[in-house]
């Protein structure tokens, strides 16, 4: 899925209102919230460009540049320990107010089970499901075999089905 789809939060709608209406303090708000997000891509891209002479034409960019990204996006999470970041929601077509708040809280479920998962099999799911890529650019972005990235899917699909069943009976 293209970042560009995710849906704004609330926060998000307010503060680019407020700032197309002329209040340059909403605009700072929304840098300060993206600056991270923000560093780590210009950081991306800057690596990326200093990379480029090893960038092989036959290869594919696009797969190359997502390997940068996600080998940028580890090291730093390996190096802080931080949470890591939310996987983007899926555009749903609209609902009455209690499908919406079913379908949000299953979302929630859905996207706990995935932080829960080892690295490499959320990295999996996240590339293969959420953004739409095929099974081989999927073990492109990765850096492994195509046969390993259909085990690590193989593995999160298992764990997520476990982990959701689980919560779902709880119900």
């Amino acid at each position: 899925m293209d970042a560009s789809f995710v849906r704004m939060s609330t926060l998000d709608q307010e503060l680019v209102r407020r700032w197309r209406n002329g209040d340059a303090g909403a605009f700072a708000e929304l840098v300060h919230l993206y600056r991270e997000t923000v560093y780590r891509l210009a950081y991306a891209v800057v690596r990326a460009w200093r990379a480029g002479a090893r960038c092989d034409p036959d290869y594919g960019f696009g797969g190359w540049i997502r390997r940068i990204t996600v080998n940028c996006a580890t090291a730093r999470l390996r190096r802080r320990r931080e949470p890591e970041p939310e996987p983007p929601e899926p555009l749903e077509p609209r609902r009455g107010p209690h499908q919406q708040a079913e379908a949000a809280e299953l979302q929630a479920r859905v996207r706990g089970a995935i932080r829960g998962l080892p690295l490499q099999q959320r990295l999996a799911v996240t590339l293969f499901h959420l953004d739409g890529l095929d099974l081989a650019a999927t073990a492109q972005a990765l850096g492994c075999s195509v046969g390993a990235a259909k085990s690590h899917l193989h593995r999160a699909r298992e764990k997520l089905a476990t982990a959701l069943a689980d919560q779902l009976e709880e119900d």
